[in-house]
């Protein structure tokens, strides 16, 4: 069952899990045969908190390798795809005809600012395992690495765990506003970001300041290393309480571990927010993905 899934659904949280499962089961039964063979741990949510991100100096991919432009105009129509070769996007994307591709369509979008909905076109295309190409790693982008990287290891916080909150939080898109009204890349609350700023030492000029892509991944780096730490460095209980609150995630542990059931798989899929049980599971789905292309060596 777990090989079944991780092949049928490779990009998903279950298909990872599944996979960590496998090969720890795979390598009992090893170990079984040959007692000198290694037992392959339960990966479980476990992060690497001290690693630095994989590309600092990360660019959003862009033609020719996303796509060439002869390719383009012969699809998209000549004048749209000149007046985005020319970096007219507004124009070109106010041009583009419903015929025109979906990824191409995205790619303006994000180059014209407009991140959220451009990501989310551009990932649509994507099937199948992850592979170390020019689509996929715009789906999964390293934007922001230089200060994510920074940020994120000085609270001990796994940089690839932060890129993946962030492309769940806000698709890299900075003025991002929820209906809750969480701001900026990584969605702070206002009352949150003040009480970060002011225990970690941070001047917030203005409310406005919290979209400041710079200032509001310090502000959401240190709140997820303070959770991380609240949660004695058990990442799934931290992303958890980023989105539901850390009070919560203690109430909902009080009663997981009361029912004697000694399964965190089953705590998962038992958290009674919906919210937060979907958030876990997109969240950690990005951050497998995020290694799977920027770690691995070679395509899958």
């Amino acid at each position: 069952i777990y090989r079944t899934t991780t092949e049928r659904y490779p990009l998903s949280y279950y298909g990872y899990r599944s996979k960590h499962r496998a090969d720890h089961l795979s390598s009992l039964l090893r170990k079984s045969k040959d007692p000198s063979a290694k037992v392959v741990p339960d990966r479980m949510w476990h992060i690497h908190p001290q690693r630095h991100s994989p590309a600092t100096n990360w660019q959003w991919p862009a033609p020719p390798k996303l796509f060439s432009w002869s390719q383009m105009s012969k699809q998209a129509g000549n004048l749209p795809t000149a007046l985005a070769w020319l970096g007219d996007y507004d124009s070109a994307l106010s041009l583009l005809p419903s015929s025109a591709p979906k990824y191409f369509r995205g790619w303006l979008m994000v180059q014209n600012g407009q991140v959220l909905r451009g990501l989310g076109l551009v990932a649509w295309k994507l099937k199948g395992k992850p592979e170390r190409t020019p689509f996929w790693f715009f789906a999964y982008p390293l934007a922001y690495s230089a200060d994510i990287d920074r940020e994120a290891r000085k609270h001990g916080v796994d940089p690839l765990l932060a890129h993946g909150l962030i492309r769940q939080e806000s698709r890299y898109d900075p003025n991002a506003r929820s209906r809750s009204n969480a701001m900026g890349l990584m969605q702070l609350l206002k009352g949150t970001a003040y009480g970060v700023a002011k225990h970690n030492g941070i001047t917030l000029a203005s409310t406005e300041q919290i979209f400041e892509p710079e200032t509001n991944i310090k502000l959401g780096c240190a709140y997820l290393g303070y959770v991380l730490r609240g949660k004695e460095g058990n990442a799934m209980l931290a992303v958890a309480s980023y989105n539901g609150g850390p009070n919560a995630v203690k109430r909902w542990m009080i009663k997981h571990k009361a029912s004697g059931i000694n399964d965190m798989d089953y705590f998962v899929e038992n958290i009674p927010f919906r919210e937060t049980r979907g958030y876990v599971r997109k969240v950690f789905s990005n951050y497998w993905n995020y290694e799977t292309l920027y770690l691995n060596k070679k395509k899958n």
